[in-house]
């Protein structure tokens, strides 16, 4: 007994000084078992504690240690766009977007609002990769508070290269400016975001239950900068950042109603990670009334967004055959609210803001005092859709020897993407095998070590944009010409006369990195070895 307490002693410090972890675990699945998708039904570890938290009770004292490796290979094929698409300009010599009046604005409305620039001085198109690897490391532990009745768990996740890795991009023509890329919506950096889970449960004879906790976080940002000579770029900056956690509860019930049948129910609420980002540049020379206002940036930014997610499940379990071999198996079902997404700016899908002329701002004598605006709107085709996925998994025991394996359908929640918006997803198709071996060791301990193996096809996706018109402002969730028709300006009189009418804008101009279509498509590919100690 000695021996054993201090073990766990040395296991509990252990774990508390490395569970800060990393939630891929809804992609990859439970990755220290021979099912890593039907954790749900068949956690016999740490990892009930996220998945299904009722299991634990019948789950022995255990610790887990589980590295596991994960390669995307993820592909985005742009389709070739027409030189006729791209957008001139220099902006030393004030020719193309940058010596440009648009054609039709009132004289007191904003000139080309969406101010894009000139094609070349863009990044390459798609030059982005998502091809990539990550390397994890999961622990868990288990710690019966009375034996077949209560328990408590505790399991997470990290990746071992970086804690946790945020990348924000646009889905729309903004990203031009940046990466000018397309991005796979539901991976990339969300395959980095840090995670920890607690849980406690408890039960008598045939019913089970079990509240956890999935321990995110929240942020704020503040950069005031002191600017006294802008021209000399001298910039005294200041900064202060502040990181609470947040707790997200899920909840877990299995019910054996009777002999080998199973059933069980799972609720994770939605969770996100927040961060508000707030920056106000101060000028030496400027009314500081006024400049507060016209300096101040707030931008609210939302990581790994996981939605509500319902999970039924039915299971035959411990189903023995006559010469010792055991025998589990079930079917999973996983339904997800995507239709609440948020993205990585805390925008849904659905939300559009565009330019709208008919806007009409007065002043305090009723004056017309400025024309044109931002509007917003939400255009019902672009609302993500709710998904179900599917999980049939089984495994089998005989002796020291257990293997496993499953099979899986994921939906995309993402609608047909024939507008603006660039929200690369594809329907997934999954398997798993696992295999793992458990050996006796002294005072009535067990090591079982053990390795899984998973691959996930996303099926071929082809999206192609609507055809763009002419002066769109980007309504209705369409494309939005960002050369509208426009004449010279008159700065450079001897090349372009004012009021000359520009030909590279008439017609359709778009950076939109997604027009005019692309396909998506790849694969995942998984494995990990795991050690977990019985005490």
């Amino acid at each position: 007994m000695k021996l054993k307490s201090k073990l766990l002693f040395l296991l509990i410090f252990f774990a508390f000084g490395g569970l800060c972890a990393s939630t891929v675990t809804e992609t990859l699945g439970a990755t220290g078992t021979v099912n890593p998708f039907s954790a749900r039904m068949f956690a016999a570890g740490a990892e009930a504690t996220y998945f299904n938290p009722a299991l634990l009770p019948k789950t022995k004292r255990s610790f887990t240690l589980n590295f596991f490796y994960s390669y995307r290979n993820l592909d985005i094929t742009l389709f070739d766009r027409p030189d006729s698409l791209n957008i001139i300009g220099d902006v030393t010599n004030g020719t193309g977007i940058y010596g440009a009046n648009q054609v039709g604005k009132d004289p007191l409305e904003t000139n080309l609002p969406y101010k894009t620039r000139p094609t070349a001085d863009l990044d390459e198109r798609g030059s982005d990769s998502s091809k990539e690897g990550s390397l994890y490391g999961a622990v868990g532990l288990v710690l019966p508070i009375w034996k077949d009745y209560i328990a408590l768990g505790l399991y997470g996740m990290i990746p071992v290269t970086s804690l946790m890795e945020e990348q924000s991009f646009f889905a729309d023509e903004r990203e031009a400016n940046f990466s000018n890329s397309l991005h796979f919506e539901l991976y990339d950096d969300r395959m980095t975001s840090f995670n920890l889970s607690l849980a406690l449960a408890g039960g008598y004879k045939w019913v089970y239950a079990g509240v956890g906790v999935n321990i995110t976080a929240e942020a704020n940002v503040q950069a005031p900068i002191f600017t006294p000579d802008a021209g000399k770029n001298e910039n005294k900056i200041g900064t202060f950042a502040e990181i609470k956690p947040k707790l997200v509860p899920h909840f877990g019930l299995i019910v054996r109603p009777w002999g080998p049948i199973q059933l069980g129910f799972t609720a994770h609420l939605p969770a996100k990670t927040d961060i508000d980002v707030d920056t106000k540049i101060t000028f030496w020379y400027i009314d500081r009334e006024a400049e507060a206002e016209i300096n101040r940036n707030r931008v609210h930014v939302a990581y790994a967004f996981r939605p509500l997610a319902l999970s039924p499940s039915i299971a035959i379990v411990d189903y023995k055959f006559k010469n010792e071999l055991e025998m589990n198996i079930g079917f999973t079902a996983i339904w997800r609210q995507w239709s609440k997404y948020k993205n990585r700016y805390n925008e849904s899908p659905e939300f559009n803001v565009y330019w709208d002329s008919k806007i009409v701002e007065k002043d305090e004598n009723g004056n017309v005092a400025k024309v044109g605006g931002w509007a917003s709107e939400y255009v019902k085709k672009y609302k993500w859709k709710d998904t179900w996925e599917f999980t049939l998994g089984t495994n089998f025991k005989y002796h020291a020897i257990k293997t496993g394996l499953d099979l899986g359908y994921f939906m995309s929640p993402v609608p047909k993407q024939d507008g603006r918006t660039n929200y690369v997803d594809n329907d997934r198709m999954s398997i798993a095998a696992g295999f793992s071996y458990t050996w006796d060791l002294p005072e009535k301990m067990q090591l079982e070590l053990g390795g899984n193996f998973q691959a996930h096809i996303m099926l071929e996706r082809t999206t192609k944009k609507e055809e763009g018109e002419a002066n769109s402002v980007g309504k209705d969730g369409k494309i939005v010409d960002e050369f509208p028709d426009s004449v010279c300006d008159g700065f450079d009189p001897t090349n372009c006369p004012k009021d000359t009418p520009i030909a590279e804008s008439e017609g359709f101009q778009t950076n939109n990195p997604g027009y005019p279509g692309y396909k998506s498509s790849g694969q995942i590919f998984t494995g990990g070895l795991w050690l977990t100690l019985y005490f």
